[in-house]
């Protein structure tokens, strides 16, 4: 029914107006379809109810309430709030989680000038400032992660269960115990191939080639240096203190005449009883000669 209007006249009591009961007429007319449109008063229409103070969205299953005291509108479990054309995106709470759901075209965009994540107790757990850091804390401690304009910024332990592999032309930068402009660089020159290099398993220095006068005797283990780990003319006297390399130090006929070069075996370089019995067992004559050649003394050996 469309909305009937009642006629007043032109003027008072001149005549042309709706009468009382027609105008009468209209008025429950009007209210007659406003209430069949809302209902009985105490159920205003089927899905809506309303008190003094509340107002009641009723679902086939969940309801929405308007709550005057709390000044709130509440969602009940598993009521939705639902916005797009094709409901895209969903906030809601199962009872058990709550979920803010985006299942339609495009990206969900969280807009803030300085934008922090915090727990129900008010910590911070990610803070993301405009034009500066995204920051993750731990427990509402120090951050822990935070980025920079160059990378990221890590405060404690790393711990990782995979690989750490450095990009081309990175390299690990050790600042040691003093914040200052001294660094140490690890670095690696272009591999041609795949390489490893394993650590030890023992505590100590690594040794590098520049290192001078840091090879000891504790470092080598007796017998551990054979014939085939020295080139020919690799170690000069420079290089041994006097009695350093002893009979103990050398497994036997691991040293053959190729492996000394003439005059470098002095007497100072030799300790008393280093070649004994176990070195001559396989000769049978010893040419003991000085610098010009001339043969000094003759030793019959156990090879004899």
């Amino acid at each position: 029914m469309a909305y009937q209007s009642i006629g007043l006249g032109s003027a008072a009591d001149d005549g042309t107006g709706d009468s009382l009961r027609a105008g009468g007429t209209k008025v429950n007319a009007n209210f007659s379809e406003v209430y069949n449109l809302l209902g009985t008063g105490t159920a205003l229409c089927t899905g809506i109810t309303a008190s003094a103070d509340d107002f009641t969205l009723v679902g086939n299953s969940y309801n929405v309430i308007w709550d005057k005291s709390m000044n709130m509108l509440g969602f009940e479990d598993n009521a939705k709030a639902m916005f797009g054309t094709g409901n895209d995106l969903q906030i809601y709470h199962d009872g058990s989680h709550s979920y803010i759901t985006d299942t339609g075209t495009g990206n969900l965009y969280i807009k803030a000038t300085n934008f922090f994540l915090t727990d129900d107790d008010s910590e911070t757990k990610i803070g993301m400032v405009e034009g500066g850091a995204v920051t993750l804390y731990h427990d509402n401690s120090a951050a822990k992660l935070a980025t920079t304009s160059s990378g990221i910024s890590v405060t404690g332990t790393v711990v990782t269960s995979g690989n750490i592999e450095l990009g081309s032309g990175a390299t690990l930068i050790f600042e040691g115990a003093s914040a200052d402009a001294h660094e140490t660089v690890l670095t690696c020159v272009d591999p041609t191939a795949d390489r490893t290099i394993t650590l030890p398993n023992s505590t100590g220095t690594l040794i590098t080639t520049g290192d001078t006068g840091v090879i000891t005797a504790t470092m080598i283990a007796d017998g551990a240096i054979t014939a085939n780990d020295l080139a020919n003319g690799t170690i000069t006297l420079a290089k041994l203190a006097d009695n350093s390399v002893n009979s103990a130090k050398i497994v036997d006929a691991s040293i053959v005449g190729g492996d000394i070069a003439a005059d470098t075996v002095a007497e100072a370089n030799m300790a008393d009883d280093a070649i004994g019995s176990a070195q001559l067992k396989s000769l049978s004559t010893l040419l003991i000669k000085n610098s010009s050649g001339s043969t000094l003394k003759t030793c019959h050996c156990a090879g004899a």
